[in-house]
């Protein structure tokens, strides 16, 4: 529960991604959130779907967090296995925290395991301040 499932201040809902036109080795990201329960549109472009939805949550909503680790294993057998996404974010002041992601989808669940550890560091700050 302190890794998985931390839905404030956004909650992941669904992305899409596509090649960008005007640069090939570039990702465009197009995904929903829910920011405090207001669903909205963000859109980043980076060098995968990762990198694309941290830029689309640094550009939309003024997040500053970077990447330092990413680790994905599968969880169970068969049709039923989904895939396990560990993401750790540094905050601007330095703090570093993990996040958790599920999903069948690999790449939901690193989307949503950005989203946990974005969640995370935003409630480290407000107990900083």
């Amino acid at each position: 529960a302190t890794y998985i499932d931390h839905l404030l201040p956004y909650e992941f809902v669904e992305h899409r991604s596509v090649p960008d036109t005007h640069a090939s080795e570039q990702r465009v990201l197009t995904a929903t959130i829910r920011d405090r329960g207001q669903e909205r549109q963000i859109v980043g472009k980076g060098t995968g779907p990762i990198d694309a939805y941290l830029g689309a949550l640094r550009k939309d909503r003024g997040v500053e967090a970077t990447l330092l680790e990413y680790h994905e294993h599968a969880v169970g057998k068969g049709a039923d296995t989904k895939a396990a996404a560990f993401i750790q974010l540094a905050g601007p002041d330095g703090t570093r925290l993990w996040g958790i992601g599920m999903h069948p989808n690999i790449v939901t669940a690193s989307l949503r395991a950005i989203t946990a550890a974005v969640n995370r560091l935003a409630a480290a700050e407000d107990s900083a301040a």
